[in-house]
């Protein structure tokens, strides 16, 4: 529920496109090309208990996950449940959330294009070969 709210935040700030711009790897047809950041130094919306500022390793592996749950979210979906609240019955509001399939770790056809880092974040391009 709380990587909802997360990408409720970032989503918007994220560049997703269905092409690709000049990378070897993403001049196929059917390349999903995105870019993520991950925050170097503390942020208080995620990721609490972790030590900052962070190192490179475990802001790219961080990166690399980010990209691949995004991509599974384009490619697989998601299925979900949604009851709307009422406060005259006293009704919560309920939405529930389950991704239908995920890209694992290690994944040959996932692979980061260029990486850098701009304002404390690093910024990593990366491409999904369908």
């Amino acid at each position: 529920m709380t990587r909802v709210c997360f990408l409720t935040i970032v989503f918007p700030f994220m560049i997703f496109s269905l092409f690709a711009q000049g990378s070897e790897f993403g001049n196929h047809q059917y390349t999903l090309r995105g870019e993520v950041f991950v925050d170097l130094e503390p942020i208080y919306a995620g990721h609490i208990d972790d030590e900052y500022p962070l190192d490179i390793t475990a802001a790219n592996r961080r990166a690399l996950d980010e990209a691949a749950y995004l991509f599974s979210a384009m490619i697989y979906g998601w299925s979900f449940s949604y009851v709307p609240g009422e406060a005259a019955r006293q009704l919560e509001e309920i939405l529930e959330l389950e991704q239908l399939g995920s890209i694992q770790a290690g994944d040959p056809a996932l692979r980061v294009t260029d990486v850098s880092i701009r304002d404390m974040r690093l910024w990593m391009w990366s491409d999904y070969h369908l």
